[in-house]
């Protein structure tokens, strides 16, 4: 959402609310900033790289499905291997552990990596999943008109019937979490396994397999039953649902919500939609209960359902969640919201709040398991105007690293950098600001001007300029070990990327260009010598070579705190290295 509003200087993250707006305690638990959101390391520059494995002769990282190669596509972080294919134009692939392992032969016409198991498909049509050694925990072979499923031990599982062999993988075996997966059974018939491979109490769910999510020790199935949108929740193992999970909304046209936010507890919402509230509109001012942001006169039922305990507890619609997320539901969402929030919290990206009589305005909420609200956007309900200058309004997602805080709800907004106490020590309203990251101490951020001109500048914690708007960067990373490289237009030296140091100062660069693109990620540049041989430099230390110049091509991945690169040697042999950087705190 694009907004540009003042930002209040202090951020309170405990908030005292009136017994109306608390959902569901009497009293909010005092939380610190540590204990809402993650802190991460900050990266230090890249000091040498580690030959990690040479390639066997024949074999190569794998390099994409496009015709543009690119070899970052190779490293599967979360298993820490390598999807390597061979040189002879084959579209097979395999994966290799950063020690060179094998871990799954070359004869696979499909990999994917779903929480934290490895599924892949081979070129004659069996199914694996296995752990991130490549150990199988369950395999998938195509029998009559489906596929016979068996765990490690070569017991069988399940024989999935009508399954089209051409079907997604995921719809026959699909890890769930990283304890338990799901596997199609038959045709309206799902399983649950867990991590030994065994069917957890023989318990079978009718449905298919997209109807399923798993939470914590959980089964969640939403469907649709006599034209009613329907949820039904179950424990792992268990048949019967458990005792209130069985949620079923009173009409067809209803919107059911129905979101696990951890400690056993589900947030419910039923919402229907009326009419368009209108001068001209006659429903009963009895017959809704609030008026959302499209002007819809809506009914909503809300309560809190706990599912060890069956409880289920009526909640004020003083404030609506319409949308939670949290590390149950990142792969859905496309929010990586791990990155940003300790367990146990919830991001409502979208929430209501009533404000003049059964009028909403737009909030957004930090809530934890007991939908207790611990942050809003706003410091006082039911006086949020996006357009009036002087607004309270604060960033729900903030990513921490080295203490120091950014905001990342916002695609274009003020600049907002808060320090460990969730105090905000850097504030900017001057212009629109994106792409804000912060390293080394400084903070970078793509600035938009009121004629719609883009240039990245750079900031200390202080407010000091170091990049300013008119030196027109293009382009600019993060700062890593005390520097960082980008492209600035306005400079008439031989080269338009530059490296730039913590104190503004900026440097020629070795980077290495082709058709206007520069290759350089945080810490690093590549670059390419008079005899046209590749390399990778520390823009540290400049000019000092972190590995020696090669022949061929130089390819990197993002930094995620072990990038790997690859080259292709004179000799035709490919190779991995692992760049070797510190963190500081």
């Amino acid at each position: 959402m694009k907004r540009k509003i003042a930002l209040t200087i202090f951020i309170v993250l405990t908030l005292s609310l009136a017994a109306a707006f608390l959902p569901a305690c009497n009293k909010t638990p005092k939380y610190t900033v540590s204990d809402i959101y993650k802190s991460h390391a900050q990266e230090s520059g890249f000091t040498s790289a580690t030959k990690i494995l040479d390639f066997p002769e024949g074999v190569k990282p794998y390099g994409g499905k496009s015709s543009k190669i690119n070899y970052a596509n190779a490293y599967l972080p979360s298993v820490n291997c390598l999807v390597v294919q061979k040189t002879d134009g084959s579209k097979l692939l395999g994966l290799y552990d950063l020690k060179g392992k094998e871990v799954l032969p070359i004869n696979f016409t499909e990999i994917s990596v779903k929480q934290g198991y490895i599924l892949a498909r081979e070129q004659g049509g069996n199914v694996i999943l296995a752990g991130p050694n490549g150990e199988v925990v369950l395999s998938a072979t195509p029998k009559d008109s489906g596929y016979e499923i068996k765990n490690a031990k070569g017991e069988t599982l399940a024989l999935s019937l009508n399954f089209d062999t051409s079907n997604d993988m995921s719809l026959l075996i699909r890890p769930m979490s990283a304890k338990y997966v799901a596997v199609r059974t038959n045709v309206q018939k799902v399983a649950f396994v867990g991590a030994d491979g065994q069917i957890v109490a023989a318990t079978e769910y009718e449905g298919n397999m997209s109807e399923f999510k798993t939470v914590d020790d959980y089964v969640v199935r939403s469907f649709t039953e006599n034209s009613l949108p329907t949820v039904c929740v179950y424990r792992i193992g268990e048949k019967a649902v458990v005792s209130g999970g069985r949620i079923v909304a009173a009409t067809e046209d209803a919107v059911l919500n129905v979101t696990y936010v951890g400690g056993n507890n589900f947030y419910c919402a039923e919402m229907v939609k009326l009419a368009k509230s209108s001068a001209s509109d006659e429903t009963a001012e009895e017959d809704y209960d609030y008026i959302d942001l499209s002007g819809n006169k809506c009914k909503i039922s809300i309560f809190g359902f706990n599912a060890k305990t069956g409880e289920k507890k009526t909640m004020s619609d003083e404030m609506i969640f319409s949308s939670i997320v949290n590390g149950y539901y990142e792969e859905e969402s496309g929010i990586e919201i791990s990155k940003y929030l300790n367990d146990g919290f919830s991001y409502v990206s979208v929430g209501l709040v009533k404000t003049d009589g059964k009028k909403t305005q737009f909030e957004a909420f930090i809530i934890d398991e007991n939908f207790n609200v611990v942050a809003s956007m706003t410091t006082e309900y039911g006086k949020f105007n996006p357009s009036a200058d002087g607004t309270a309004y604060r960033d729900m997602l903030i990513e921490y690293s080295g203490g120091i805080g950014i905001g990342v709800t916002n695609e274009k907004g003020p600049l907002a950098v808060y320090d460990r106490n969730g105090k905000c020590v850097l504030f900017k309203d001057d212009a629109s600001y994106s792409k804000i990251s912060f390293g080394g101490g400084v903070v970078t951020a793509l600035k938009t001007a009121a004629d719609g001109t883009a240039r990245y500048v750079a900031y200390g914690l202080d407010g000091s300029e170091i990049v300013g708007f008119e030196q027109g960067f293009t382009a600019l990373t993060k700062f890593v070990g005390g520097y960082a490289v980008g492209v600035a237009k306005n400079y008439s030296s031989s080269t338009d990327c530059l490296i730039v140091a913590a104190d503004g100062k900026v440097y020629p660069s070795q980077t290495y260009a082709s058709k206007s693109t520069y290759f350089y990620c945080p810490g690093a540049q590549v670059s390419k010598n008079s005899e046209g041989k590749f390399g990778l430099l520390s823009v540290a230390e400049i000019p000092v070579l972190l590995v020696d110049y090669v022949a061929d091509n130089v390819i990197l991945t993002n930094y995620d705190g072990g990038v790997v690169i690859y080259y292709t040697e004179i000799g035709g042999a490919y190779s991995a290295y692992l760049l070797n950087g510190g963190t500081q705190g």
